[in-house]
């Protein structure tokens, strides 16, 4: 596990302000000073997965007050896949924990843990059949699908000799990144239906500015939320890109 001093830290270098007549709103910061591992947009919150003296959800409303925050322990292992459902009401957490966690966010309790036996890389929540599932990546190169009502496993496949980073739904089918490689699977039976192009990271505005890579960053029909690390503690860490224009702007 890195610690904060340790860790090859992402410097995120502020945009400047815009010149006068630009019709494009100005990143709103939703986090400063912590590692985000990970953030979604879910209606009008935003759900980070942040490490700072520990692991923590912290749920923000969209000017960056903390409404909660949910403690998941020391920083000893990294917490590094989030999934939540489409309410904003449950999140999965996991890790070098080599577990899921299942969180209500409205109460911040745990509800269940499901061991792993492998490192937790990526986790997705997805529907199927009018039912919600948990898809879970591991470092083996296993995934798996757990029912979200009471994590049953419905069924696991390996897929690749390599880490599994990615983990996206799409249509009836789930889309696995492992490597170099990204294979569609049937939903919810997990059968190969073949090779799949790995979704593609969504482009952030030309005034955006990164002084490394980041940890992750989500298309949303309102713009992109980035999750980074950081240089000093003033620096942000969850920032969202809006496509929101001002009034009198061209739609």
């Amino acid at each position: 596990m890195r610690s904060i001093a340790l860790a090859p830290l992402l410097a995120l270098v502020a945009c400047g302000p815009l010149p006068p007549g630009r019709c494009a709103p100005a990143p709103v910061v939703i986090a400063r000073g912590t590692l985000a591992y990970d953030a979604r947009l879910v209606g009008d919150r935003v759900i980070g997965l942040e490490l700072d003296t520990g692991f923590a959800l912290i749920v923000h409303a969209l000017d960056g007050a903390i409404v909660r925050r949910i403690d998941l322990g020391g920083p000893d292992r990294d917490l590094g896949a989030l999934a939540i459902d489409d309410r904003g009401a449950r999140a999965w957490v996991g890790g070098e924990d080599q577990a899921v966690r299942a969180i209500e966010l409205a109460t911040g309790a745990i509800t269940a843990t499901w061991p792993i036996g492998a490192d937790v890389t990526a986790l997705a929540w997805v529907t199927a059949d009018d039912r919600a599932y948990v898809a879970i990546g591991d470092a083996t190169g296993v995934a798996c699908l757990r029912r979200a009502t009471d994590g049953a496993v419905v069924q696991c496949v390996a897929i690749a000799d390599a880490p599994i980073t990615g983990l996206a739904a799409e249509a009836d089918a789930l889309v696995v990144t492992a490597g170099a490689r990204a294979i569609r699977l049937a939903l919810p039976g997990l059968q190969v239906r073949g090779e799949a192009a790995a979704p593609p990271a969504p482009a952030l505005p030309p005034e955006a500015r990164f002084g490394g890579a980041i940890r992750a960053r989500h298309a949303t029909p309102r713009g992109v939320l980035v999750a980074a690390w950081i240089r000093t503690l003033d620096d942000p860490s969850i920032v969202w890109f809006r496509r929101d224009r001002p009034a009198g702007c061209p739609r």
